[in-house]
């Protein structure tokens, strides 16, 4: 197995001789967070808690108080911004979401807000007959739009209040806890209609923008790129954050958050146990890699991306469909992917229909194995009716037919070995 931390190595070298001389060869940065420089440490008062740098990870501690402050580091790296640029932050909280912490990631594009990735406390809870209740699976985050969010932020259209700061649902199959690490992204892209876009994604799947305390309408979200790149070096700046809401979970202040899910405290952070005893202590978060990149131009070290994989913070299908790694070298990992995984790359959009050959012998090695069917595999995108052809010499007539009449096989399906 490679060592995240070892590969890592071997790039930090080019981070620190391009990014700190402001020149970059390419729109590309890894910063695999071992060092400190260029890293602001932004702590108000050493009571409220700290920022550990270790083990190829930043860890934010935020101490239990009855003050609203945040723990925060900040850093700015200079880099060209094509079209299909990709950022990404991988994310967890290893003791799991605690009420009163709110974890911050803030990605600015020339100082204008574009995305702000909020995993905040409370989603982590619910009312359970009248109990607070922690969820086994976490589905939904807090988002800060880069739609409108210039007009938001100068209050000339008062009615994008909602584009800040709105508790969305994650993607309906992502269901992770968050003390597991999470792939939070941001993609700029220019489509067709030449109107730029952000587009947001957690685990590689796109969010779709519903929220979930109803403060906007269905329909209002927008991701139109009202804050757009420039040519040259852009400034992409990343603050990452615990803020603890101090006594907002004090049962007198009546916070609507804390009577829905029945969870008080006077100090933040804190957690629930079974028996509703409190458990007040420090909360604590971790960012591992922090990537800026047009993936699908090469500028993702590959090195680095299948140390991720082979370490198990990011899944092989989420590097590919988020342009980290392209198919054809993801294949080492074929023998372990789930085919949940294959049929994710086989389907990813756009279709490329050569994404089909992804793990193609070993599709077929469980074809013939009988872990699965030749007319499934076709039917549920594990293989594609073209590829499935070298089984038709062992398929019934009855099998044949169901392929060639699905919308996802075809009429040709079998016929030139007759």
């Amino acid at each position: 197995m490679i060592g995240h931390k070892v590969v890592c190595r071997f790039i930090l070298a080019i981070i620190v001789a391009l990014l700190f001389s402001g020149e970059l060869a390419t729109a590309n940065v890894i910063d695999d967070l071992n060092q400190t420089e260029g890293w602001e440490v932004l702590v108000p008062d050493p009571s409220y808690g700290k920022v550990e740098f270790s083990n190829g990870m930043i860890a934010i501690l935020r101490h239990p108080s009855t003050k609203m402050e945040t723990v925060a580091v900040k850093k700015t790296y200079q880099v060209p911004f094509l079209d299909n640029t990709w950022i990404h932050a991988l994310i967890r909280q290893p003791q799991g979401a605690w009420l009163g912490a709110d974890v911050y990631t803030d990605i600015r594009l020339n100082n204008d807000l574009i995305a702000e990735f909020d995993v905040n406390g409370e989603e982590h809870w619910f009312n359970n007959n009248g109990r607070c209740t922690a969820k086994n699976l976490d589905d939904s985050y807090h988002i800060g739009l880069a739609a409108d969010n210039r007009e938001y932020l100068t209050n000339e259209k008062s009615n994008f209040y909602w584009t800040n700061d709105v508790p969305v649902s994650y993607p309906p199959h992502v269901q992770i806890p968050y003390s597991k690490w999470t792939l939070y992204s941001v993609k700029y892209h220019v489509p067709e209609d030449g109107v730029p876009r952000w587009h947001f994604f957690v685990e590689g799947s796109e969010i779709v923008y519903r929220d979930i305390g109803h403060f906007a309408p269905e329909g209002q979200f927008q991701n139109v790129a009202t804050v757009k790149p420039h040519d040259g070096n852009n400034a992409v700046s990343f603050t990452l954050s615990i803020l603890g809401d101090g006594d907002t979970y004090k049962k007198e202040k009546g916070y609507p958050g804390a009577e829905q899910r029945q969870c008080f405290s006077d100090v933040s952070p804190f957690w629930v146990d079974t028996n509703q005893a409190v458990h007040v202590d420090t909360a604590r978060a971790e960012w591992d890699l922090l990537m800026v990149g047009n993936g699908t131009s090469g500028d993702f070290d590959l090195n680095t991306i299948k140390a991720l994989i082979y370490a198990g913070r990011v899944s092989a299908s989420t590097a590919i469909v988020t342009d980290m790694i392209s198919w054809q070298e993801a294949q080492f990992t074929c023998p372990y992917v789930s085919h949940d995984e294959i049929r994710r790359v086989h389907t990813r959009k756009p279709m490329q229909t050569e994404a089909f050959n992804f793990c193609l012998e070993r599709v077929k090695n469980d074809i013939y194995a009988g872990y699965i069917g030749t007319v499934d595999a076709v039917l549920t995108d594990l293989i594609s009716w073209e590829n499935a052809q070298f089984n038709c010499p062992f398929m019934s007539e009855e099998e044949q037919s169901r392929v060639r009449a699905s919308p996802k096989g075809s009429p040709m399906f079998c016929t030139k070995t007759k």
